[in-house]
């Protein structure tokens, strides 16, 4: 095992992004899908056999992707969701079954109530954040609207260990990330040093780069990409590179 990265004598304070650090979208979104797709086939199939859940959510995966422009670019989440629709529709012609404009909204928008009511965290957060709080505070630094993001935070679990007076989100402050302002108005309240706080995100450009440029040091959580932990550098500042829960655990002294 290599050794820590980070020791309490030399680390203080560990923030985290919220949406794809600690609460997983993708899973959520499957989740409140299956759940919706079960309610609304009872209707779909006017009392006979409809395609398994399964089944459909196969198709639909296959259909968002065929609809995916080409060139190779990163498919950002928003961009998948903007074609849900049209993924369903194509889905559900393939199994002879078919929703109307209206419905196919309908459909997608109690699947968003869905995610909001269970919203999903990454496998191995809980434990992460429990171990973590014994010798660090916590924090969160992201972009989005307080109200929304905390609820979320709430519904899985997780306030605490993260007390909400340590959450720092865009909305309220009027600076989004990678903004310098946001950072330092985040170690300013916490009583903290840029090089006493780590940043947790799996933006780039806006949680890595963002804590960088502010002195802060950075750890990308690239979870799904299936790659081992591993390290890049930004000028002379190494980034630790994660992909789960249990290898961003290992980088930290406990």
């Amino acid at each position: 095992m290599h050794k820590a990265s980070f020791t309490p004598e030399r680390i203080k304070v560990v923030f985290f992004d919220v949406n794809e650090t600690l609460l997983d979208p993708a899973n959520s979104f499957k989740q409140a899908f299956r759940s919706v797709w079960e309610d609304f086939s009872g209707r779909l199939s006017r009392g006979e056999d409809t395609a398994d859940w399964q089944d459909i959510w196969t198709s639909f995966q296959a259909e968002q992707k065929a609809l995916r422009p080409p060139g190779g670019r990163r498919d950002f989440w928003s961009e998948q969701v903007k074609r849900n629709p049209a993924a369903l529709a194509a889905t559900l012609k393939k199994h002879g079954l078919s929703l109307g404009d209206t419905a196919l909204e309908g459909f997608f928008g109690k699947v968003a109530e869905a995610q909001e009511r269970s919203p999903v965290l990454f496998p191995g957060t809980d434990k992460a954040l429990s171990a973590l709080s014994q010798k660090y505070r916590l924090g969160v630094i992201s972009n989005g609207i307080q109200t929304k993001q905390t609820a979320r935070l709430r519904a899985a679990g997780q306030l605490p260990p993260i007390r909400e007076e340590n959450m720092f989100f865009s909305g309220a402050l009027g600076s989004r990330k990678p903004d310098p302002l946001i950072f330092r108005h985040a170690l300013e309240r916490m009583g903290v040093r840029p090089n006493q706080a780590v940043m947790v995100g799996n933006s780039w450009t806006k949680d890595v780069l963002g804590a960088v440029h502010v002195h802060m040091n950075a750890v990308w959580f690239r979870s799904g990409r299936k790659q081992k932990h591993f390290r890049r550098k930004v000028g002379n500042t190494r980034i630790d590179v994660v992909e789960n829960m249990e290898e961003l655990l290992a980088l930290f002294e406990l």
